[in-house]
């Protein structure tokens, strides 16, 4: 959590982790609630964790979220779209 709310003071290399992090994160989590409930779904979608938000007023509208959708992927063997 501290190191997603330091995103705007750091390098992207950083940035580059958070997202792989949060990527392997949300696989886990997903793992857990596939052995729990054992069912395993047809696909998954993951919104990510928003970092930014930009309105459009000087610019183009944009957002970014992390977690990488290509991990959770991976990890589930679920189709996952990001």
């Amino acid at each position: 959590q501290e190191r997603i709310r330091s995103i705007g003071r750091t390098s992207v290399e950083e940035v580059s982790q958070i997202h792989a992090e949060a990527g392997e994160a949300f696989a886990e989590a997903v793992l857990w609630a596939m052995h729990r409930s054992k069912v395993k779904p047809d696909l998954i979608g993951s919104h990510g964790q928003t970092v930014y938000h930009h309105s459009g007023r000087s610019g183009a509208k944009s957002t970014l979220q992390l977690g990488d959708g290509d991990r959770i992927a991976v990890r589930t063997g679920v189709i996952t779209f990001s």
